[in-house]
Parts: structure tokens; sequence; C-alpha cells
């Protein structure tokens, strides 16, 4: 979501006021939320905690308002509602807030939490870099607009030398949290889900999450960049001499179909990650 901006002749006051009313404080409330909850359920996990029977499920209900909001947010300028269910159905971020109401109603699946803490994790370091720093230091802002013009410039306040720290920490890490989250969507809670599905003879969630895993295959450069690897890794596997002519001829015809089936869409950086 975007930043808010301040006026840096408003009072601390009409700052925090400007803060506390908007929608998009609620939003970083609910990253803080899924990123509390997502660590205490795993410290459970760990023995570390024993009070975390709620923590699994408040995980995607914070998730649910996050995208949600996001959603609504964007769907602000969408004139008819056919448009408004096309925004929820078909992106990447409708295909996550459907995906935590999945994952709220079935028994727990272990790393389903974890792209949506690193996300909101990302996301809750941003805002806390954009808007309650420079709620509270405005001068903070100020600096940091001294040094945009020149870059040669060094910091003086503490606040603008933790923004610029906060900056260049998501800048460094954000692309590497991007393609460990799609490893673990498709390598890891795939298996783990589809071992649930067959113990338990419940196939929905296992369908709604390949749907899921489809919309991130159309949205998702990096999900598309580590599928490609994957099959690569396959074709090296299963189309090889040695390999039954039935069984190549098989997996050929499946990898044509869906090659022509999931074509990806162009990914845009996220608003908030944008350089700033």
């Amino acid at each position: 979501m975007p930043s808010l901006k301040y006026s840096s002749k408003s009072t601390f006051f009409q700052r925090l006021i400007c803060l506390l009313l908007d929608v998009e404080f609620v939003w970083w409330i609910a990253h803080l939320s899924t990123v509390y909850n997502g660590v205490k359920y795993y410290l459970w996990l760990l023995r570390v905690s024993s009070k975390s029977a709620w923590a699994y499920p408040l995980v995607f209900l914070s998730s649910i308002v996050t995208y949600g909001l996001i959603l609504l947010k964007a769907g602000e300028s969408d004139a008819r509602l056919s448009q408004k269910f096309q925004r929820l159905l078909f992106t990447e971020t409708g295909a996550y807030l459907l995906l935590s109401v999945v994952w709220t109603l079935y028994p727990p699946i272990l790393t389903a939490p974890l792209p949506y803490i690193l996300y909101s994790l990302i996301h809750a370091v941003n805002f806390l870099r954009t808007n309650v720093l420079f709620c509270f230091f405005p001068r903070a802002e100020e600096e940091i607009d001294r040094i945009k013009r020149n870059p040669s410039t060094e910091p003086v306040l503490v606040s603008s030398l933790l923004s610029l720290v906060l900056r260049d920490f998501i800048y460094r890490v954000y692309a590497m949290v991007v393609w460990m989250i799609s490893k673990v969507e498709i390598l890891v809670t795939t298996p783990l889900l589809l071992l649930f599905c067959v113990y338990s003879k419940k196939f929905t969630p296992l369908i709604l999450y390949l749907y899921f895993l489809f919309q991130r295959f159309r949205n998702s450069v990096v999900a598309k960049r580590l599928i490609s690897q994957f099959t690569s890794a396959a074709d090296a596997f299963l189309l090889s001499d040695d390999r039954n002519p039935v069984l190549r001829s098989a997996y050929s015809s499946a990898k044509s179909l869906l090659g022509r089936r999931f074509q990806p869409q162009p990914q845009k950086a996220p608003t908030a990650l944008k350089p700033s």
C-alpha cells in the first residue's frame, strides 16, 4: 500500500491522528499480528512456548485482513462487480486471500504460515520506516530528502540513519525472501499437503492449493523460474534414453499441454517496496 505523507508543519498530535485513523495503520497492525502469531506458532512447535492454541489460525485471520484491505483499496476504481470478482479470483493477492481462508478451515500444515510471516515481516518493517518513524521524527524525512538530492550527504539524525539502515535491509533481503517463499510453497508445502490429503482422504484443500499455484505461476516471475528449473531436472530424469518410451511420450505430452495452458503474466514490483 502507498505510504502516508505528513506535512512538515503539522504538529505531532496531527501526525499521530493521521497515522492512527488511516486504514494503512490497520493493515500494518494486521501484518504485525501475522508475524507475532507465526513466531508464536513455531516456538510452540519447538516446545519453547506452551500457549499457542490460536496462534496458527490467527496467522491467517490476520492475513485475510491485510490482503482484504489491499483488494478493497485496489478495487475502488472497479466500476462493475464482475471486475471485483476477477480481482479476487485471478490475481496473486486474491489467491493469497482465498488460500488464507483454506488454511484457517483445515488442520495445520507445517510450512503454511511461513510465506505469510515473511511477506508480513518485510511489509511491516517497510511501513515502520516510511510512516511510523517519520510520524515521530519528521525532521528525519527532511534529511532523507536532502540525502536523495545529494547522496554524498552523511545522515546526522539517528532516526535518519535508522531509516536508511531499514531501507537497505529491505532491498537487500527482498529478492532472497521472495525466492525462499516460492521454494517453500512449491517444493515443501505441496508434498506435505498431498500427504495430508491422502491420509485424511480430503482432497478439496489440494485442489484449491493447486489453483493457488496456478495463479502464482501466471503472476510471479520467480515462481515461473523455479518451476522451469524443476522442469529441467524432470526432463533430465524422465526423457533420458534409458526410460520407457511410453513414459517419455506421456511426459512430453503432459508438459506440452501444461505449457500451452499456463501462460504466466508479467509481475510488477510491489509499490510499497519501490526505492524511495
